[in-house]
């Protein structure tokens, strides 16, 4: 008879949760802020005076005249507007004196080589400076020898026009008169500044204080938010440093970026790994000292390498990364990455001499986790160790949970509630009975953010335990009324909880039942999803009145975890017998 049901919204109903390189600078043509190596260009230079005076005349004594005085040549002139300098103009050739005595010789040419001889010998060219940086012009020309007498002598030639700038031409040579002597060369234009002739407009205002070595107050030659190193780079380029005028790479030995101008290191060369933020060269590990030495992501005793080691006694080894909702079948206790290191656990009183086998799982916060190993060949125990992220799991100190009820081969069970930062090792571990035996077994992994039942239990097919819902009996698998209603029915289920997982080794039809009811409870197959209100299907369900028993037929698949729960209708408390049967 199937009871008689309450109105459906009544107080079952609750809400559940859940849950670059660039070119460098040559500073021809071009108008650069500042040219590292070079002068600054673009701008043009003032020159020196203009035009000296010539030569006074020469007065005549006694009817002798003396001949005038060479004129001054002129000082550098403006620079060019294109970048050279131009010379100043030539002094104005002296007045001739009346004849008289034969002049001396002209003084030749202050710029330029030597002049060849001749009357007034005439001076050679002046070589002018060179633009940007070069060197002044040489000196005029050396003096000629003596004009024969009775000839006035010839002036000296003017200094050839420098890159710099144009040498003053000549003073004209005296006429014939005592003494007379000629007017002297122009000296040969300055030298060009070492500056880099740009290409900057005429009118563009003159910038000689600024000239000569660089100028670093205007920030880098190669535009802002860069830095020369050799070439043009970008103040940020990891390969050239972070900030400021370091070239040197922020990360010699990996890859990096600069975030902020701070170097963060993103990857490691071969034989190198990563410490904190700084990639440090690979050796042999060393197992006691806490630190990845190999550079293989495992410390001390995690690491292979330390397999033996005296120092890594009840330290178990990380063997294989496992995730939510797995299930890994065909596994052995004593297979390649086992150990026997582990003979006792905190959380057990158990003594485990023989071969363990150990997973990593890293979890999400808050998240509640089901491991159960099935299918096995003989007594093993499984056993939940946490820890600080990467750090060393100690059996002796750091077991949270454990499931070993068994002591066959029955499938065992536990539960965890991870957090974020912390590691979970799962170890497999046998008794020393018979010595070392590997075992085999089946392990399965199912997570959950929903806060529902604890199915921390195990049930294979073939058996029948006693138990209750009672929150009172401290049974780890009894929760107090966490799934009050399901999808697969619209009876109010607000009583206790106790909740088994089962994870079947081949795909067939089961039955589970409960019988022996002291109170009104009913039966639910859940999937092995969240353990909540989520039935395997519309009928997976048995909601009898009062003690009447009842029974749940389902199509189970091999390897596949399910959720078997018992419910307290209505607030019901009942104890009862649970069987599992393969049909």
């Amino acid at each position: 008879m199937v009871k008689q049901r309450f109105h459906r919204w009544l107080p079952a109903i609750v809400t559940m949760g859940v849950v670059g390189g660039c070119t460098a600078i040559v500073g021809v043509d071009q108008d650069y802020d500042l040219d590292p190596g070079f002068g600054r260009g673009g701008s043009t230079l003032t020159g020196g005076a203009g035009a000296g005076p010539g030569g006074a005349g020469g007065s005549e004594t006694g009817g002798v005249p003396t001949g005038g005085a060479a004129g001054t040549g002129g000082g550098p002139g403006t620079d060019g507007g294109k970048g050279g300098e131009t010379g100043g103009i030539a002094g104005s050739a002296g007045t001739a004196g009346r004849s008289g005595s034969a002049g001396s010789a002209g003084t030749g040419g202050a710029a330029g080589t030597s002049g060849s001889s001749g009357a007034g010998g005439s001076s050679g060219s002046g070589v002018g400076g060179a633009s940007g940086g070069g060197s002044a012009g040489t000196s005029g020309g050396a003096a000629g020898t003596g004009g024969s007498a009775g000839l006035s002598g010839s002036a000296g030639a003017s200094g050839s026009t420098g890159s710099g700038g144009t040498s003053g031409s000549a003073g004209a040579a005296g006429s014939w008169g005592t003494g007379g002597s000629t007017s002297t060369g122009g000296s040969a234009g300055a030298a060009g500044s070492p500056v880099d002739a740009g290409d900057a407009s005429a009118d563009a205002p003159p910038d000689a204080s600024s000239d000569g070595a660089a100028d670093t107050t205007d920030g880098s030659p190669c535009g802002p938010g860069t830095k020369f190193c050799g070439v043009c780079v970008a103040v940020s380029d990891p390969d050239y440093g972070c900030t400021g005028t370091s070239c040197a790479p922020c990360e010699p030995h990996g890859t990096a970026t600069c975030t902020s101008g701070s170097c963060v290191v993103t990857g490691c060369d071969v034989g190198y790994h990563q410490v904190g933020n700084v990639c440090v060269v690979n050796t042999p590990e060393v197992c006691t000292n806490g630190l990845d030495d190999d550079g293989d992501t495992r410390p001390d005793c995690l690491d292979s390498d330390c397999l033996g080691h005296p120092s890594c006694g009840g330290k178990c080894r990380d063997a294989v990364p496992i995730g939510c909702d797995t299930v890994v079948t065909g596994q052995n206790s004593g297979a390649a990455g086992s150990t026997s290191r582990i003979s006792s656990y905190s959380c057990s009183g158990g003594i485990y001499g023989g071969s363990e086998y150990a997973y990593r799982f890293t979890g999400a916060s808050n998240q509640r986790v089901y491991a159960e190993i099935y299918g096995l060949s003989g007594n093993l125990g499984l056993f939940e160790i946490g820890v600080p992220s990467g750090a060393q799991c100690v059996a002796a100190a750091s077991c949270g949970a454990s499931g070993d009820a068994a002591n066959t081969s029955g499938a065992e069970a536990l539960g965890f509630t991870a957090q974020a930062g912390q590691d979970y090792y799962l170890v497999v571990d046998g008794p020393n009975m018979p010595p070392n035996v590997p075992r085999n077994y089946s392990l399965s992994v199912q997570c959950s953010t929903f806060d529902g039942c604890w199915p921390v239990k195990p049930i294979e097919p073939g058996q029948n335990v006693s138990a209750t819902n009672n929150t009172a009996s401290a049974a780890p698998n009894v929760t107090a009324n966490k799934v009050p209603i399901y999808d697969c029915s619209s009876v109010g289920e607000t009583g206790p909880e106790a909740a088994w997982i089962f994870t079947p080794t081949v795909s067939a039809n089961y039955r589970a039942s409960i019988t022996g009811l002291s109170a009104d409870c009913d039966l639910f197959v859940l999937s092995g999803a969240d353990c909540g209100g989520t039935c395997l299907s519309p009928v997976s369900y048995s909601a009898n009145s009062n003690q009447a028993p009842e029974f749940v037929t389902f199509a189970g698949v091999a390897n596949t975890t399910y959720y078997i729960v018992v419910d307290g209708y209505f607030g019901s408390v009942c104890t009862f017998t649970l069987g599992l049967t393969q049909l």
